[in-house]
């Protein structure tokens, strides 16, 4: 079975070293403005929200485009083809698998936005296990349940043309895709994932207590002592530390402390 993929803040697919061919716009001055389509798959609807959340931003940008299908939104929808393609959301289920491949038809570019549909998302987790388990367990009627064993990212069935990434994702990395893909350059987004931003400004891991639910985790303490957390496990961890998975189970673990002033500055 395929794991979930890592999840880095912004990674071009198509892209990558080149720019978005001719841009949608041209001037301010235009006979017809491109069409935004957002589509939504198996998600939170988090990432959607993110765009709405632009508020402003997204007010300049209706100047320049027409946002054309964005139920979240809107009930109004206008008929594709579409210039540019917002995507949310992993495939679980036969129908959204086929769906997909409609949406990739009528979008001239096509962007994936955040770890649902980059990576597969927290639902992915069901790729280690047994979904006819969980289903069992969830649900009253089961049998009317349909779904994929799978969680998979869109670019497992179609081709991608920028994966933005997060949970939920950055909403100026958003706009700045969004006007990339309108003036046609490659997006200027961070190459890597928001972990590595602590390590940037030289701030060691917080002290956390936790319970560790599933996978195995090591932590390699300032001092030069090295542990090994394993599921069940509760334990308390000081602060200087860092840390890494071990093997490809699913490392998932309930903190009870240290997440209010997680990767803030200290004076």
């Amino acid at each position: 079975m395929k794991p979930a993929r890592k999840m880095e803040a912004g990674r071009p697919s198509r892209l990558d070293g080149r720019d978005a061919g001719p841009p949608l716009v041209k001037g301010r001055k235009l006979l017809k403005r491109p069409k935004l389509a957002v589509w939504k798959f198996a998600s939170c609807d988090g990432c959607q929200l993110g765009l709405l959340d632009c508020e402003d931003e997204l007010l300049a940008l209706t100047e320049e485009i027409e946002i054309a299908n964005f139920v979240e939104a809107s009930r109004a929808v206008v008929r594709g083809p579409y210039d540019l393609s917002l995507v949310e959301g992993s495939i679980t289920n036969s129908h959204d698998s086929e769906r997909i491949h409609q949406v990739r038809r009528s979008s001239r570019f096509l962007v994936t936005i955040g770890a649902c549909a980059t990576a597969g998302g927290i639902q992915a987790l069901r790729n280690f296990k047994d979904v006819k388990e969980f289903v069992s367990i969830v649900y009253a009627r089961p049998e009317y349940i349909e779904t994929l064993s799978n969680s998979t990212p869109i670019s497992d069935h179609v081709r991608v043309d920028f994966e933005l990434r997060g949970c939920p994702i950055n909403k100026q990395q958003l706009v700045e895709v969004i006007s990339a893909f309108l003036n046609g350059r490659k997006p200027n987004t961070p190459p890597h994932s928001v972990c590595i931003e602590c390590k940037q400004r030289a701030m060691p891991g917080d002290a956390m207590a936790a319970s560790d639910r599933s996978g195995r985790v090591t932590a390699a303490m300032d001092d030069g002592r090295v542990i090994e957390i394993k599921a069940g496990d509760i334990f308390y961890i000081a602060p200087g530390h860092d840390s890494w998975v071990i093997g490809e189970e699913p490392y998932v673990s309930l903190h009870l402390m240290g997440a209010s002033d997680y990767a803030s500055h200290k004076p």
